[in-house]
């Protein structure tokens, strides 16, 4: 499938999510996700900004899962 201006277009149905974990709480999963690039590719990196409603206070870890869906989705 291609897009508008002609470049390839994938078609993805996988989500990752992460859950950041602090001393004082933990977030809700967080969805990541960008409409405008194409994401987690072999050999990308992708940073992005996420905030959380409540104060997590310092960051202890994070869970990070996909929900193992699309086309070849092993990491």
């Amino acid at each position: 499938m291609y897009d508008d201006d002609g470049l390839f277009k994938y078609l993805y149905v996988y989500q990752v999510s992460i859950v950041l974990f602090g001393f004082m709480d933990e977030s809700e999963p967080l969805h990541l996700c960008d409409d405008r690039r194409v994401l987690f590719q072999s050999g990308s990196e992708d940073s992005f900004l996420v905030s959380t409603e409540r104060r997590l206070g310092p960051l202890t870890h994070v869970h990070v899962w996909h929900n193992n869906a699309g086309f070849s989705p092993g990491w």
